[in-house]
């Protein structure tokens, strides 16, 4: 199989349009329609239905599969590259989050320091919403980051280095200030002032609202964390 037919078709399945997907990759609307004929011809299935020009995009059983898996063969052969690319560099990729990397930073940088292998340190910054995302991609090899729903897959090899608390700030005369810890379900009618939910302590904030089947009522979006007086 072509690996640039299977792209061409994993992005029309993407954007539903043959005419985007020529766009995107700056090649002609006949070259997108030929890989997917190619790649029709070779599993013996149309892959894809289609009622009329303007009608959206069907994918038959065997297209979905191919879709699928097809992306994590993208994203493979992405890796592939760029491993194969940069065999020579000796470094080791590691992208902390903005609150684990304070933590944990300072002394992953001593310990490779101590070893005599900092130069192979390669570290950046990342959101804790794009870590897992940025090691399916192969663009890091070890991601340590901030996150609140456990998961479990075979393909990462997982640690968990802290457990912390849901913490609330509230005001000292608020009546939540006298408990040391509450229901979920008292969170319902609360008004928050929060990051977005690009950031963990947000996106902690309505998974655990979830759980009751409601939202929290942000009333204000934050630019910072910091804490200015009134």
């Amino acid at each position: 199989m072509n690996d640039r037919d299977l792209t061409y078709f994993c992005k029309l399945i993407e954007l539903g349009s043959y005419t985007k997907t020529a766009t995107f990759f700056e090649v002609t609307q006949p070259t997108i329609s030929a890989a997917v004929k190619r790649l029709s011809k070779q599993y013996h299935d149309p892959l894809i239905t289609q009622k009329n020009r303007k009608s959206k995009l069907e994918l038959t059983a065997a297209g979905t599969i191919l879709y699928q898996k097809g992306q994590r063969v993208i994203t493979t052969l992405a890796s592939l590259d760029y491993d194969v690319q940069h065999a020579n560099d000796k470094k080791i990729r590691i992208a902390f989050s903005g609150i684990a990397g304070g933590f944990y930073m300072p002394d992953i940088v001593v310990q490779f320091y101590q070893a005599g292998i900092a130069g192979m340190l390669d570290p950046t910054f990342i959101r804790s919403s794009s870590a897992l995302k940025a090691l399916s991609d192969g663009k890091v090899d070890v991601a340590i980051y901030s996150w609140n729903i456990p998961f479990n897959d075979p393909q990462y090899y997982l640690r968990t280095l802290e457990v912390t608390d849901f913490v609330l700030i509230v005001k000292a005369d608020d009546p939540l200030a006298q408990f040391d810890n509450i229901r979920v379900d008292e969170l319902r009618h609360l008004n928050f002032i929060a990051r977005d939910r690009q950031y963990s302590t947000t996106e902690a904030l309505f998974q655990t609202c979830h759980q009751e089947d409601f939202q929290p009522n942000i009333i204000y979006t934050a630019s910072t964390l910091e804490l200015e007086p009134v």
